[in-house]
């Protein structure tokens, strides 16, 4: 089966393209300016270029559910069920911050508890914490970031993504260990979407929305915008 994966939830716009599992393509680019928009069909494009495939012979549409941006989210799985309606085809959909734990458990290490962490705005996170098995061990949140934070979780403790910097300050201590550069990339949306079409869990294409998490909120003339 051959599928494409896209996440924008972050700042880090992503597509790939996958064969079953292997992987045919990856398309991606980190900008702290959201260009999404401007770049994700032209990803696409090329992601489908590269693996030596035409767009109709994509079969499912995976996507990172969020959360994360709202202006990301919205641009990429408006751009997802999109391509959903014009093949006619079904539409997948995966936790970004599994996708981003993912990631960072290719980078090796012994760890109890994979927290990923994605920015949620002044000092708040999304956050969610995984065992080395991807079984959660705890809920996703949106979480204040304070000392005590994620203190319940079992030691010792990796911690990554867009969201980590902010806890720098407060997680230093030896049980807990900072991964740099690990985003939602969708080279590691593969997996889980591909466990998710098997079992046939997918999603209603007519109904589905972004992960947010958390109430979208306008901006307000003198205050600043949302993501």
């Amino acid at each position: 089966m051959i599928y494409l994966a896209l996440d924008t939830s972050t700042h880090l716009c992503s597509v790939a393209v996958f064969s079953d599992e292997r992987l045919l393509a990856l398309k991606e680019s980190h900008n702290d300016t959201y260009t999404h928009a401007e770049n994700l069909h032209l990803y696409i494009a090329e992601a489908v270029r590269m693996a030596g495939i035409a767009m109709n012979m994509i079969e499912v549409v995976a996507v990172g559910k969020g959360p994360g941006s709202y202006t990301g989210l919205r641009i990429g799985i408006s751009a997802a069920k999109g391509i959903c309606y014009a093949l006619g085809i079904p539409l997948v959909s995966v936790n970004s911050l599994e996708i981003m734990a993912l990631n960072a458990l290719t980078q090796g290490g012994r760890y109890s508890s994979w927290l990923a962490l994605t920015d949620a705005r002044r000092m708040e996170v999304y956050c969610a914490a995984f065992d080395s098995e991807m079984k959660a061990l705890d809920t996703v949140s949106a979480k204040i970031v304070t000392d005590t934070s994620f203190r319940h979780l079992p030691t010792p403790v990796a911690y990554f993504g867009d969201g980590a910097t902010k806890c720098l300050p407060i997680l230093q201590e030896p049980d807990f260990h900072f991964i740099p550069g690990i985003l939602p990339s969708a080279a590691f949306l593969g997996e889980p979407a591909r466990q998710k079409i098997a079992r046939g869990d997918l999603e209603n294409t007519a109904y589905f929305e972004p992960f947010y998490l958390k109430e979208f909120l306008a901006g307000k003339p003198g205050g600043s915008m949302p993501q």
